[in-house]
C-alpha cells in the first residue's frame, strides 16, 4: 500500500534534527550511566534507615513492576533497565530519521526525474 508523505521543510534540517537527536542519545546514555553508578552505590549502604518510613521506602523500592520493555522485576532495578535503555532509543531513533529523510530524498529526487522523462 502506498501512501502520500509530505515534509514541509529543508530536507537538510531533518538531518540536522537527526544528528542532534543522535548526539542527545549518546549524552543521556553516559548521564544514564552515572546515575544508574550513582545510585548503586547509594543504595549498597541503605540511606534509607531502618524506621517505619525506611522500612516502607523499601517495600516501594523492591515492588515487582513491569518495565517500558515489557521487563518486569524490582521497580529499583527495572527503573534502570528503562533509564540505560533510552539513550540508545534516543539514537536509534535519530539514525532511523536520518535514514528515512536520506531514502525520501533520494526517491523524490529519482521520481522526479523520471516524471521529468515522461513529459518530453
Amino acid at each position: 500500500m502506498s501512501e502520500y508523505v509530505r515534509i514541509d521543510g529543508d530536507p537538510n534540517e531533518v538531518h540536522g534534527t537527526a544528528a542532534r537527536l543522535e548526539a542527545m542519545g549518546a549524552r543521556m546514555d553516559s548521564a544514564a550511566q552515572s546515575a544508574i553508578s550513582k545510585i548503586n552505590s547509594l543504595a549498597g549502604s541503605a540511606p534509607w534507615g531502618n524506621d517505619d518510613y525506611g522500612t516502607a521506602f523499601l517495600e516501594t523500592y523492591n515492588q515487582k513492576t513491569a518495565g517500558a520493555n515489557g521487563s518486569a522485576g524490582a521497580l529499583s532495578d527495572v527503573v534502570q533497565q528503562d533509564l540505560a535503555a533510552t539513550g540508545p532509543a534516543m539514537t536509534k531513533l535519530g539514525g532511523d530519521v536520518s535514514s528515512a529523510i536520506a531514502s525520501y530524498t533520494l526517491n523524490d529526487s529519482t521520481s522526479s526525474a523520471d516524471i521529468g522523462k515522461l513529459a518530453r
